[in-house]
């Protein structure tokens, strides 16, 4: 089974920092495909996004996961840490 869907469009999480928010929502492996409601496909367009923010500001990822075989989108509310 694959990790991600067919023609994927987005960024794929390969690892996270355990100290920050992100962890224990975020997966290995989750493609991000939205951040603050503008579509992400590249590592510039979440750049972009987090171009002049500070800790402590909020941003909603969106995430397409593989669940037990069906992929699914998700939603997390993430503070900068």
């Amino acid at each position: 089974p694959s990790l991600l869907p067919p023609d994927p469009v987005g960024v794929v999480v390969i690892g996270l920092d355990e100290s920050r928010d992100a962890f224990g929502k975020i997966e290995t492996y989750d493609l991000i495909t939205h951040m603050n409601g503008i579509q992400i496909s590249s590592i510039a367009d979440l750049a972009a996004q987090l171009e002049g923010a500070e800790f402590g500001d909020e941003h909603v990822l969106t995430v397409i996961r593989n669940v037990d075989g069906t992929f699914t989108t998700l939603q997390f509310t993430i503070t900068l840490s």
